[in-house]
């Protein structure tokens, strides 16, 4: 809950990013989710990479894997897909790295 909210605050003032609604009183997160609103989600990745960050795109939308095939639109899935990053959510980050991510998220943007 600690590095969500560390994350949540750090990164409040960027507008291109935001947070999955996450309700810290009844749940800890195991990822951090963000969704990044401009398109660039991927580039916003592979730098992150470059800076030594671990950072991956969500899952695609099930319904357009193979296995889950399913016609039709679904665009809170899509979107999710296209937009969502995953971030280092290590229980063993330190404040100094979580801090590090931050500056090279709004470094980026």
């Amino acid at each position: 809950k600690e590095i969500f909210d560390m994350y949540r605050q750090g990164l409040a003032d960027v507008p291109s990013v935001s947070f999955i609604p996450t309700d810290l009183d009844s749940t800890s997160p195991w990822f951090v989710d963000i969704r990044v609103h401009d398109g660039r989600r991927d580039e916003l990745a592979l730098y992150l990479k470059g800076q030594g960050v671990g950072a991956r795109p969500f899952y695609p939308a099930l319904h357009s894997t193979p296995v889950y095939s399913r016609s039709g639109s679904y665009p809170n899935a899509e979107r999710a897909a296209r937009e969502g990053l995953w971030l280092p959510s290590s229980s063993q980050l330190t404040d100094q790295q979580i801090a590090f991510v931050i500056d090279r998220i709004k470094s980026f943007t």
